[in-house]
C-alpha cells in the first residue's frame, strides 16, 4: 500500500470498512425507495375539505384538472394526473413550491400549496411513517 512520508498508511483497514458500510447503507436506502409501493389514489383537498379523489392506475389518458380560483383564494392551479402519478403543473402562487415538488406516485407522498390551502396526498399501503425531503 502507498505510504505517507510520516510512515502512516494512506488507506487503512478502518477506512476500507467505513466506506464499505457507507456504500451498503446507501444501496439499502436506494433499494427501499425503488421498491416502495406505488399509491392507488390521489386525494385532493382544498381548505381541509375533500375536493376530488383520482384513481391513478385506472387512468387511460392524462387528466388535467383546473381548480377554480375562487376556491383557492384567487390562485390559479392546474393539476395533471396520469397512471404514473400526479403533479401541480401550473400555479400562480408566489413561491411555486407545489410545482417544484414534481410528480408524486408513492403511497404517503404529498404536494402542499400553503397559499392556496391545497393538498394532494397519495393513498395506499406504505411501510414508512413519513416521507421527508
Amino acid at each position: 500500500m502507498p505510504e505517507l512520508t510520516n510512515g502512516r498508511k494512506f488507506i487503512s483497514k478502518k477506512n476500507i470498512i467505513f466506506f464499505a458500510v457507507l456504500i451498503l447503507l446507501s444501496a439499502a436506502v436506494w433499494l427501499f425507495f425503488i421498491f416502495s409501493p406505488s399509491g392507488g389514489t390521489a386525494d385532493i383537498e382544498i381548505n381541509g375539505e375533500p375536493y376530488k379523489t383520482v384513481n391513478l392506475p385506472a387512468l387511460a389518458a392524462p387528466e388535467v384538472l383546473r381548480i377554480d380560483s375562487t376556491l383557492t383564494g384567487g390562485i390559479e392551479i392546474t393539476v395533471t394526473a396520469d397512471n404514473t402519478g400526479i403533479a401541480v403543473t401550473h400555479s400562480t402562487c408566489p413561491d411555486k413550491t407545489c410545482m417544484k415538488t414534481g410528480k408524486i406516485s408513492k403511497a404517503g407522498e404529498a404536494v402542499i400549496c400553503l397559499p392556496a390551502k391545497l393538498s394532494i396526498t397519495i393513498g395506499g399501503k406504505s411501510r414508512a411513517d413519513a416521507v421527508t425531503y
